[in-house]
């Protein structure tokens, strides 16, 4: 859904993980791994930025044909956080991690998730967000080196 959050502000999706991640850590570049977590990217807007910003998105865009994405939130199922708190990721503040389930007690499980991407927005960035830039599903262990399995379906973004 490319449009205004305004417009579709309803996230739900369905996923299951085998176990979370050990080693993982949600406040750490070295544990900033996690079994699963469903990504909501805004789009880049100029006006709302600073000039070093808008430089810097600039060179990305000569070298990628497009600019990045502005903010994001990352719902997750966290390692170590709790059940609805929230933290900026270890790398950039513009992306924010809400715990959306936490442990291994519903592992191995599937889980329906519905989540208010405007409230979700405006609490996390203290400001209305920009439009959607996209969604994305992520499995990694990479900073960790660890091994993770999960399973997403039926992501979708609706008006209610």
């Amino acid at each position: 859904h490319p449009g205004p959050v305004a417009d579709a502000p309803i996230l739900r999706w369905r996923w299951k993980v085998a176990g979370t991640i050990l080693k993982g850590d949600e406040r750490a570049k070295a544990g900033d791994d996690y079994a699963a977590r469903v990504y909501i990217t805004f789009k880049y807007e100029p006006s709302r930025v600073g000039l070093a910003t808008r430089l810097k998105y600039a060179a990305v865009k000569a070298l990628r044909g497009e600019h990045p994405p502005h903010n994001a939130i990352a719902y997750i199922w966290a390692n170590k956080l709790s059940i609805g708190e929230s933290s900026p990721s270890p790398y950039t503040k513009r992306v924010m991690m809400v715990a959306v389930r936490s442990g291994n007690s519903a592992a191995g499980e599937w889980r329906s998730e519905e989540r208010n991407v405007l409230e979700d927005y405006r609490r996390l960035f203290g400001e209305d967000p920009p439009p959607y830039a996209g969604i994305a599903l992520m499995t990694d262990t990479d900073n960790t080196g660890s091994s993770a399995e999960a399973w997403y379906a039926d992501v979708t973004l609706s008006a209610r």
